[in-house]
């Protein structure tokens, strides 16, 4: 009767302590998704005065921006297939930013932080002069970026499959051309919405 007993604890034993085991694999070896954020986003030129004939006047404009992709996982590499980002301002698509080494595929490694700097898209056409219209005469316009990109972790010679991911965010905009508040940073989050910026 002892042995029997002595068996099934340490049976019970075995047991807890393999679901110890693969609960702390599962927790340490676990991916997480990587950090965007926008960075010293200027607007540059904005005009002095107003504009008042939006029929007949076109304003154009550049934003200047950073971008930083941190890998928040210390067991994983993560590859890109690349990196799109488009600019919104309510309903309005105000241009896409690409460069070389964002458009093209990248390896980051385990916990490693890129920052992709002075990226540039030109803005122009009426949907450049509504949002410099509001930014002039309100003072303050919303701006909104949105991101696209495929991903694969990597650890060792095991890769995962390709997750998508659809990001966006935004961020108020003062008449100076730049972030209000006293981060100046536009975190881009997890969107329900599914877009393919290529």
């Amino acid at each position: 009767m002892c042995e029997t007993n002595s068996f099934k604890g340490w049976l019970i034993q075995v047991a807890v302590l393999s679901i110890i085991l693969v609960l702390a694999l599962w927790l340490s070896l676990r991916t997480r998704t990587p950090n965007f954020s926008i960075q010293n986003l200027t607007i540059d030129p904005l005009p002095t005065t107003n504009i008042t004939n939006t029929t007949t006047t076109a304003a154009n404009t550049t934003i200047t921006f950073d971008l930083e992709i941190e890998n928040p996982n210390k067991d994983y590499n993560i590859w890109y297939s690349g990196v799109d980002l488009i600019w919104y301002h309510g309903g309005d698509t105000l241009g896409g930013a690409s460069s070389t080494t964002v458009s093209k595929s990248f390896s980051q490694g385990k916990s490693e932080t890129n920052n992709f700097s002075n990226l540039k898209v030109n803005v122009y056409g009426e949907n450049c002069t509504r949002f410099i219209q509001e930014l002039v005469t309100s003072e303050t316009a919303k701006l909104e970026a949105r991101l696209a990109t495929e991903i694969k972790y990597r650890m060792g010679v095991l890769r995962s499959k390709r997750h998508g991911l659809n990001l966006k965010g935004s961020a108020e905009v003062g008449r100076d051309g730049k972030i209000k508040g006293k981060k100046k940073t536009m975190k881009l989050r997890k969107s329900s919405s599914k877009w393919r910026l290529h």
